[in-house]
């Protein structure tokens, strides 16, 4: 008896972890390097950090399963066996893909998805444990969720807020993300209201907080998801509530499509989901079986996007399609498995709800409007942590709500079934647990690293190009020009007396600098310098010989060296760095990081790094 208690709580240690830790566990899309570095809360080491105290409680949490229940316990769950068939196309498309150490990080995410909701589904049937980490999720909800909108109304830190054009964040990367992780937030917030009183007050809360932090990120897909989604929860709190959210989704969606259509997106992104799109059906037409293989869209697509696309993108922003390209027909068939086995999962919980149980029935359908809205959001970007980190435990959260039959009857007689467990058989297999899983992640590194590579897409698809060099100077007054526009924007203009460009390493030298970047028409920055290198690839420019930054604020940057980030849009300087503002005072360093609108400067030196606000 004491080693079922024991078991039982050994259970607990995932869902607790989770419920603790979900607002910070974006960070680990750090351990796959698809971020510009600088713009991320944290780093590297506290993304390692993370994923052991991640697969501790997963480790543990399983073999205290396996303790009580037996080994069969883990393939009982209704989801488990199409989650375990993409779990095993996605390792097909990495091992036969562009590169298996990048597709490694989504190969371990989705095992790890598979146990949890295994534990999830095992654990939440329970009513005391169900409301202990519900309790969890909205205390640590809401403290992320003001987290972050303290960040953007601060505009700290400066790389973050320049890297997300000044939407809201805070722990998970990117807006997008954090919009994602909201749709979950506010609905399950708002089901509470049959809940005890402690959940009513913590979901409402996090309801409150969780809707300002909708509206400061700008996800648009996420406006979008809410509106749509929200609807299966509210219809239940009567006719008269319906109405007001009609009213209000109307005129949240006249807004959205009208005055606030491109706010805070540098430029919009409408136009380029169309490209993105045509480039990853190209895709899909040279790699349709098994895929370029998991997180490696990022690296084909720049190689078979459409010849107006100017951007390379990290996935196919539609969920569908990303499965797709990355894992092939086989793992969009696994793909397509468990989304038709999770609706019939979840019709046929719902139904076994007794109509009488407010508390169960709001959060069945606080649920189901958070998987709708999701599933908006996703059908016009991939929100790839929380589909990686979310979805799996809320799934095994909704379907947990009415267990079956056969599981009610396992439950009610439980202490007689688990006395005669033979514990001494289950301890091996519960030891064995770890050995298995550092083997196959061990396995995998190996193969990573001495196993045959496909030959690289750039090698294959790029022949060898003869070297030129071509040099172009100006005439007079007029200057050569280069400039940077995107979807009818120009976003920056370089002006030179002489341009050089080396065809065979695609990179342009340029002397007597004058860079001048623009947000629509106004020019928000001018900089000066006697040399600089272009990249027309990535579009950054490297500035060197003394650089002058200059913003319209009044605010300036001087350094021996800039550069100018094009996908995060920062200005980093290097060396006997000053930063003055409109006053004359002045910080000195031996790096900065600063926006466009050098509103925000952060200077490094010996004494530590200093913030300087500007024009505020």
């Amino acid at each position: 008896m004491q080693s079922t208690s024991l078991a039982r709580a050994a259970q607990a240690a995932l869902p607790l972890t989770c419920g603790i830790l979900l607002p910070v566990m974006p960070m680990l899309v750090l351990l796959a390097d698809v971020l510009p570095r600088g713009v991320a809360i944290g780093g590297r080491a506290y993304a390692v950090a993370l994923a052991i105290i991640v697969t501790i409680a997963a480790l543990t949490s399983v073999c205290g399963l396996i303790a009580e229940r037996g080994w069969r316990a883990l393939a009982r769950p209704p989801l488990a066996l199409p989650l375990a068939a993409m779990v095993a196309t996605a390792m097909l498309a990495g091992v036969a893909g562009v590169s298996l150490r990048t597709s490694s990080f989504e190969i371990v995410c989705e095992f790890g998805d598979l146990i949890a909701l295994v534990i999830f589904w095992w654990t939440m049937s329970d009513e005391h444990m169900r409301r202990r980490w519900l309790a969890l999720y909205f205390a640590s909800g809401i403290i992320a969720t003001v987290f972050a909108i303290a960040l953007t109304l601060t505009r700290h830190p400066p790389a973050a807020f320049a890297y997300q054009h000044g939407r809201a964040a805070g722990t998970f990367l990117q807006p997008n993300e954090f919009g994602g992780y909201l749709l979950f937030l506010v609905p399950l917030g708002l089901a509470q209201l049959g809940a005890t009183p402690l959940l009513r007050r913590l979901g409402l809360s996090a309801a409150v907080v969780g809707i300002i932090g909708l509206a400061l990120c700008v996800s648009r897909a996420a406006w979008l998801g809410s509106i749509v989604g929200l609807p299966l929860l509210i219809v239940r709190f009567g006719r008269r509530a319906m109405l007001l959210y009609i009213g209000a989704a109307a005129l949240a969606l006249i807004l959205g499509t009208t005055t606030f259509r491109d706010v805070q997106h540098d430029p919009s992104e409408n136009t380029s989901r169309i490209a993105v799109w045509r480039g990853a059906l190209r895709m899909v037409e040279r790699f349709a079986l098994t895929g370029v293989g998991p997180i490696a869209f990022s690296r084909v697509y720049p190689m078979l996007k459409e010849p107006d696309a100017a951007v390379d993108e990290v996935h196919a922003h539609d969920l569908p399609l990303n499965v797709l390209v990355e894992n092939g027909i086989l793992g969009f068939a696994a793909f397509v498995w468990t989304v038709v086995a999770a609706i019939r999962a979840a019709r046929a919980t719902g139904k076994r709800i007794p109509p009488t149980d407010r508390e169960r029935v709001l959060l069945f359908y606080g649920l189901s409007a958070a998987f709708v809205a999701s599933a908006v959001q996703n059908a016009v970007d991939v929100v790839s942590t929380f589909v990686f980190l979310l979805w799996w435990p809320m799934l095994g959260l909704m379907t947990a709500l009415a267990p079956e039959a056969a599981t009610e009857k396992q439950e009610a007689g439980a202490d007689q079934a688990r006395a005669p467990v033979a514990q001494p058989q289950l301890a091996p297999l519960a030891l064995a647990t770890p050995v298995v899983l550092g083997l196959l992640l061990a396995g995998c590194s190996w193969l990573s690293a001495n196993g045959p590579r496909p030959p690289s897409p750039t090698a294959t698809v790029i022949p060898p190009q003869p070297a030129y060099y071509v040099v172009a100077r100006s005439r007079g007054d007029q200057q050569v020009e280069i400039s940077d526009t995107q979807h009818g924007q120009t976003i920056y203009l370089l002006q030179a007396s002489r341009v050089g460009y080396l065809t065979s390493r695609s990179k342009g030298s340029l002397s007597n600098i004058k860079l001048f970047f623009f947000k629509g028409r106004t020019v928000r920055a001018r900089l000066t310098a006697p040399a600089a290198f272009v990249d027309p690839s990535s579009r950054n420019v490297g500035l060197a010989g003394g650089v002058e930054a200059y913003g319209t604020n009044g605010a300036a940057l001087l350094a021996d060296r800039m550069a100018y980030d094009a996908k995060s849009h920062l200005l980093t300087a290097t060396g006997h760095v000053k930063a003055t503002d409109e006053k004359g005072n002045s910080f000195s360093g031996n790096r900065a990081e600063a926006d466009l609108d050098l509103q925000t400067i952060r200077v490094f030196g010996s004494n530590g790094s200093q913030s300087m606000s500007i024009g505020k």
